[in-house]
């Protein structure tokens, strides 16, 4: 079963259940159709593994896309939608390597808007179909860090 970014949706779901909270006293200026989530997806471009998918809360939607070298190089993304932003970071190329980077997002419900840097670590296994990250950052209703567990279809 795919389990991708469990922690980071956890992150962003705290965002959005932040800026959602504030606003839930106000009428809603227009109605949104419920947009269905895609199944998340993991394609093998050249030596880079891409992952995205699609995370919805409470009429709120966070979409992203992550490029991670098989070999040692810069891990690129970005998110979309509610949230969005740069996934930028570096991995050193090893089975169960050294992984390290930082997500930004400016995040807008209705007419709050609100900044996040969110620096994560860990160890990536692409055999084993893994990353064990750790994350720091300020995001409000969290204790500003943590740790996760990404799971992905093992690469050969």
């Amino acid at each position: 079963m795919f389990n991708l970014f469990n922690g980071f949706q956890k992150l962003s779901l705290s965002v959005v259940a932040a800026l959602s909270s504030i606003v839930a006293s106000q009428p809603a200026v227009v109605a949104k159709a419920p947009v269905k989530t895609p199944s998340p997806v993991a394609t093998v471009i050249q030596d880079t593994v891409t992952k995205s998918g699609e995370y919805n809360y409470s009429g709120q939607s966070i979409k992203y896309i992550v490029n991670f070298p098989k070999q040692a190089g810069k891990i690129t993304g970005n998110l979309s939608g509610t949230c969005s932003g740069p996934i930028d970071g570096n991995f050193d190329g090893k089975e169960g390597g050294q992984i390290e980077g930082k997500v930004s997002a400016s995040c807008q419900v209705a007419f709050l808007k609100q900044d996040f840097v969110v620096n994560y670590s860990g160890k990536l296994y692409l055999k084993d179909g893994r990353a064990d990250l750790n994350w720091q950052g300020n995001i409000p209703f969290t204790e500003n860090h943590g740790s996760f567990t990404l799971n992905f279809s093992p690469e050969k």
